[in-house]
């Protein structure tokens, strides 16, 4: 990894760089060595990494009792901000924008940026999918 975007995994708290560190690990463990898919496997959640334990808590309790009101509350313009509701809600997106700043590949960027969504048939997609939803 270039050092802008090591800088971007160091800015995480460390229970999100051992996140990301478990995705690198279980791809590599599959025989993966594509740089753009391991820089994206260590830093895909490099936005909520940086929220506090409470936030991401709040999200996931929210998301099992109600998806609607999560995604409500999330765009929220007081509560979505205050309880980082809408960071959690748009982290793929911004991760990819902070990886594109940081002159990370236009291909790390579409992996992060897409990493949440289903049904996509890109092999390298499904395979970061599968190491991150395992991790």
């Amino acid at each position: 990894m270039s050092p802008p975007l090591f800088d971007l995994f160091l800015s995480m708290r460390g229970i999100a760089q051992r996140h990301g560190y478990d995705v690198y690990r279980m791809l590599r463990s599959q025989g993966w060595t594509d740089p753009d898919l391991l820089a994206a496997a260590l830093l895909h959640d490099v936005v909520k990494g940086g929220l506090s334990v409470a936030s991401r808590a709040l999200w996931v309790l929210l998301g099992a009792w109600s998806k609607g009101l999560r995604e409500r509350l999330a765009l929220h313009p007081v509560l979505g901000r205050w309880l980082g509701l809408r960071v959690n809600l748009y982290h793929a997106a911004l991760g990819a924008e902070l990886v594109h700043q940081a002159q990370g590949s236009l291909i790390t960027a579409w992996l992060i940026a897409n990493h949440e969504l289903q049904g996509h048939a890109d092999p390298v997609l499904q395979a970061l999918q599968r190491a991150d939803s395992d991790s």
